[in-house]
């Protein structure tokens, strides 16, 4: 697993949070308030840049503190979250990009192989996408010559 945050960044967060947890927990669910900002910052963030306005910048900067806050308040790794986050976006990403006949094959990770057949026939999607081509013909190559 790699490190994002420094141990300065995170020394920095729980001090904040600390400050936050105590003037925004007092009387509700601090979890609620924090969304309730993020929520507050999207709008925020979303009028500045139309108006080409560059603070929208430092608002996307408060807003990953928001994020980060969230994570501490339900006692998460902050790195641990984000590096499954990369992978998850490193993966999906990589099968947006992936020519046609090469998605939904499965490159490991975490989809399963399951996920990739037809459910009522148990077909992988391979070999489904090729029978369609083929007008409907079942045809399995083996790579046997036959003749």
């Amino acid at each position: 697993m790699g490190i994002s945050f420094t141990r300065y960044a995170k020394k920095k967060i729980k001090k904040v949070h600390a400050l936050s947890a105590g003037y925004n927990g007092k009387s509700r669910d601090h979890t609620e308030v924090l969304l309730e900002l993020v929520k507050k910052h999207e709008k925020e963030i979303r009028d500045l840049y139309a108006a080409k306005d560059q603070h929208f910048t430092v608002e996307v900067g408060d807003l990953l503190i928001l994020c980060m806050e969230i994570l501490l308040e339900h006692r998460k790794d902050m790195d641990g979250i984000l590096d499954k986050c990369y992978r998850r976006y490193e993966k999906k990403l990589s099968l947006l990009l992936a020519p046609r006949g090469e998605r939904g094959k499965d490159k490991g990770g975490d989809m399963p192989r399951e996920k990739i057949t037809n459910r009522k026939k148990n077909i992988p999607r391979v070999i489904r996408d090729r029978q369609k081509r083929l007008g409907g013909k079942l045809v399995i190559d083996r790579g046997k010559k036959r003749g």
